[in-house]
């Protein structure tokens, strides 16, 4: 067996980062160890106080995924050490702000890098200021940076330094329409809605008013309406124009998945064989992507903790009206389990390691 991969994992305590260990854990390639942030940085969890703490801390991760992230904990290094230790790849679940720094800093010391965060998932400066409302510090990387959703990518991520995992939401709804507008099945002169609903851990592991108990439980609510920076992603990946897409984010009381379902006109002189042939060109050797027959959709309990994709469509006629029902788990396909795939493909492996 070849020398495994050493890999470094930045923000490994939030709900991503956590999913992250625990697939690196499994993964027979890596050797994965955690980058401690010096301890002023605003984006620092914070640590639990005492025994008591450290179990509630533990029954909620238990709680979220089907098992803890076990084992013992991963060798810890300091950013300094880290950028002298001569690692493969460092993995960054770090906020925007976190990520524009420490991104360039490991791409000087020769370390390809993954990208959790908004950082440099989009090519247009301007796109960027639009959606992050700030000047992107390092632009001369967005013409660089790989927009990493694995199946899309194509044969770039095998040389690429700098990979832009796509946002949750972003990565359902691309692989859902990216295929359709390529192949031309989506009407240009009608609205594309999509109307998207997603886990609590969606928000993040920060506590706030929107995401306790109880204005969660026994509740369903719309956030990031009209204004959601995932669509600035969603409009570059599928080249649609922002007039002609709607899309509402809203949060379901469950803790995690995304199911979008999308709502279009065909175009003239397209059918539904020719979205399922636009799917079997897109996804024709795709693991992680499962197509339903027409009529068939997923729901949110076949993909949660799973690194896979589920797409079902229909039409209806007259009209030439379509639908299409994505789903997701947002800690995984959405979020670190596509890192990890990203990872294989960059390092030449088989796409599944430690995935399935």
């Amino acid at each position: 067996m070849t020398e495994a991969i050493r890999v470094g994992v930045v923000g490994h305590t939030g709900y991503t980062g956590e999913e992250l260990v625990a697939l690196l854990r499994r993964h027979r390639r890596v050797s994965a160890m955690a980058i401690a942030l010096p301890s002023s940085r605003p984006d620092r969890a914070a640590a639990p106080a005492g025994d008591f703490d450290r179990k509630a801390l533990a029954d909620a991760r238990r709680a979220l995924r089907q098992s803890d992230t076990g084992g013992a904990e991963l060798p810890t290094l300091s950013l300094a050490q880290a950028e002298g230790a001569g690692l493969g790849a460092v993995i960054l679940a770090t906020p925007v702000e976190s990520s524009l720094e420490l991104a360039p800093r490991f791409l000087a010391c020769g370390v390809r890098v993954i990208d959790l965060s908004g950082a440099f998932r989009l090519a247009d400066p301007a796109a960027f200021l639009a959606a992050y409302g700030a000047e992107h510090p390092h632009p001369e990387l967005l013409g660089t940076a790989v927009y990493g959703l694995s199946e899309l990518a194509g044969p770039l991520m095998q040389t690429a330094r700098l990979v832009a995992n796509p946002g949750c939401h972003a990565s359902a709804i691309c692989l859902a329409l990216a295929p359709l507008c390529s192949a031309g099945v989506i009407a240009r002169d009608a609205t594309v809605v999509c109307d998207a609903k997603t886990g609590v851990s969606g928000a993040g592991k920060k506590a706030t008013a929107a995401t306790h108990f109880c204005a969660v439980s026994d509740n369903f609510s719309v956030y990031g309406a009209m204004g959601h920076r995932h669509v600035a992603e969603i409009l570059q990946m599928t080249g649609l124009a922002e007039s002609q897409v709607t899309f509402m984010a809203q949060m379901l009381p469950v803790r995690r998945g995304i199911l979008s379902t999308i709502y279009f006109n065909l175009a003239v002189g397209k059918a539904d064989s020719d979205m399922r042939a636009a799917y079997d060109a897109a996804y024709p050797h795709s693991p992680f992507i499962d197509l339903y027959p027409r009529g068939s959709f997923p729901n949110l309990e076949s993909v949660v903790h799973r690194n896979v994709c589920r797409i079902g469509y229909d039409t209806a006629e007259p009209g030439r009206r379509a639908v299409v029902v994505v789903a997701l788990d947002n800690l995984v396909k959405g979020a670190a389990g596509q890192a990890v795939q990203n990872l294989n493909l960059m390092f030449g492996l088989d796409e599944t390691e430690g995935l399935l």
